[in-house]
């Protein structure tokens, strides 16, 4: 059984104000879960007292996301439990999702795969790293870990440690069937171009790709986006206002910040 257990990640605990209301219906909706934040400083220690021997990987990582995503794979892999990146939004809980699986990973929306990093690998599914389930000691992290060790000197992220490591993980899994991969509908309703240009504003919108699903990913990007923008905000933003008309009963998704 997937452990009742949260676990979310920032460097510090002064979580920004942007991702609050998300944490919040995580509580909400999961009210007898345990609910842990992990910041830098506890990853570091958590990493050198359960796994020694991958801590000089660890280290020698100079992007701060890049142990941010070893971290959250040890994680689970010690204790399992819930790993749901900070702008994820719940809307529903989760437990009929996880009940009767042991490692739960949701695919990308289909549209990423014609993005360029991801139509350059010829990926034909991504395993997104930003949300998972997993009992503790799933044998899936031991290809994982092995994966990290071999990649820990790839340029880009995404190989290194992100979705693309994941999804080529999965492939040296001595036990695929073990992992069920959950359709993009039910926790990545919306892509990455959705959240970036407005389109979730839309409550007609909003409530059609969200009818389905679980949590809504807000693709927030900080430590891609954040650097050139400040706060991971978009550059832009389209918002559309539609007349919903009485009685349609769906709520619009929260403003940033």
């Amino acid at each position: 059984m997937i452990p009742k257990i949260l676990h979310q990640l920032w460097k510090d605990a002064n979580v920004p104000e942007r991702f609050v209301p998300f944490r919040r219906t995580w509580a909400r909706l999961h009210p007898g879960w345990e609910h842990r934040l992990w910041t830098d400083a506890d990853l570091h220690a958590f990493v050198a007292r359960e796994f020694p021997g991958f801590l000089p990987v660890y280290e020698a990582y100079a992007e701060p996301i890049r142990r941010a995503d070893a971290a959250r794979y040890l994680i689970l892999k010690r204790y399992g439990g819930l790993y749901a990146d900070l702008d994820f939004e719940c809307l529903k809980p989760v437990d009929d999702l996880l009940a009767g699986r042991s490692l739960v990973i949701g695919l990308e929306p289909d549209s990423h795969l014609a993005l360029d990093k991801a139509a350059e690998r010829r990926m034909t599914r991504i395993l997104c790293p930003s949300l998972i389930a997993s009992v503790p000691g799933h044998g899936f992290w031991d290809a994982v870990i092995d994966r990290l060790r071999h990649s820990r000197d790839e340029p880009d992220v995404l190989d290194a440690t992100g979705p693309f490591l994941l999804t080529r993980a999965l492939e040296d899994c001595a036990d695929p069937g073990s992992v069920t991969l959950l359709p993009a509908h039910l926790v990545y309703p919306a892509d990455k171009a959705d959240c970036w240009e407005g389109r979730l504003f839309d409550i007609r919108y909003w409530e059609r790709i969200t009818r389905d699903a679980y949590a809504v990913h807000h693709w927030d990007g900080t430590w891609f986006r954040g650097a050139a923008r400040g706060d991971g905000r978009p550059a832009r933003l389209r918002v559309t206002i539609t007349d919903g008309g009485a009685g349609d009963g769906a709520a619009p998704p929260p403003a940033p910040g």
